[in-house]
């Protein structure tokens, strides 16, 4: 098996069958597998519309209400390709991504971290904060259309890939409760300190279709903020590079209480 494509869902139906939709429209290859964790029970997150193109390579998990970092931990073990891309139910791929990330990867025989590129689904008739959104730098990096050499920090699981037994070497998807955000670069991060080289390929395009509001925005960062401490804890020396500071410190944490 080349490759396993690994996507996460929770109520998010409309999402998934959409992901899987544009899946389908890359070229059918008997080396490439799907697998789609389910968050939750039926009730909660229903299975899938899977299209006829990539039926007979799809394979659905449901693990139960675990969260999105055991989620991820599932799918890994039971993914079989050499090399494993990510993607979230609302990141939509262009219908060549799948060789592309491939294609990234054959282009040296040293081990490669892909990064992605994701561009905005526009908003129709966007009001002010739909530009902050997606014009500025407030939820992600500007992406730019050159390839070049990055780092972890540009590696979002919403469309990354990466050599499915470096990640196990380098100790697979982070073991830390259900926490928002960092698994990816720390995953990234701990693959490029176990020798592999991150590019950033523009071409492996995926759309990101989720618009956020103020409130949304709010609560992604409360989360963040949960997470990094709980990375700071589980991988401390990531969490200081990172954040430049060292969380676990008490009077690093004091100033960030809300008096």
């Amino acid at each position: 098996m080349d490759l396993s494509v690994l996507i996460p869902t929770f109520r998010r139906p409309d999402a998934i069958n959409a992901c899987l939709s544009h899946l389908a429209q890359n070229p059918p290859d008997a080396h490439i597998e799907y697998i789609v964790g389910l968050d939750g029970d039926a009730t909660i997150t229903p299975d899938p519309d899977i299209p006829d193109p990539i039926s007979k390579h799809t394979r659905l998990l449901r693990p139960g209400r675990v969260g999105l970092l055991k989620l991820r931990q599932e799918m890994m073990v039971h993914a079989r390709g050499k090399i494993v891309l990510w993607l979230n139910d609302d990141a939509y791929p262009n219908p060549d991504l799948v060789q592309t990330h491939l294609a990234a990867h054959a282009a040296s025989s040293d081990p490669r971290v892909i990064a992605g590129r994701a561009i905005w689904n526009k908003v129709q008739s966007p009001n002010l904060f739909d530009r902050v959104v997606q014009e500025t730098d407030l939820v992600f990096f500007t992406q730019s259309t050159t390839r070049s050499e990055c780092t972890y920090r540009n590696c979002f699981g919403l469309n990354m890939s990466f050599p499915r037994e470096l990640a196990i070497r380098s100790g697979g998807v982070a073991d830390v409760s259900e926490h928002y955000g960092y698994e990816d670069i720390e995953l990234a991060w701990r693959m490029i300190h176990s020798g592999a080289t991150c590019i950033y390929e523009p071409d492996a395009i995926v759309t990101h279709d989720h618009r956020y509001t103020p409130k949304d925005v709010h609560r992604r960062e409360y989360l963040l903020g949960r997470a990094a401490y709980a990375f700071a804890l589980a991988n401390p020396e990531f969490a200081t590079e990172l954040f430049r500071v060292d969380l676990r410190e008490q009077s690093i944490l004091e100033s960030f209480e809300i008096a």
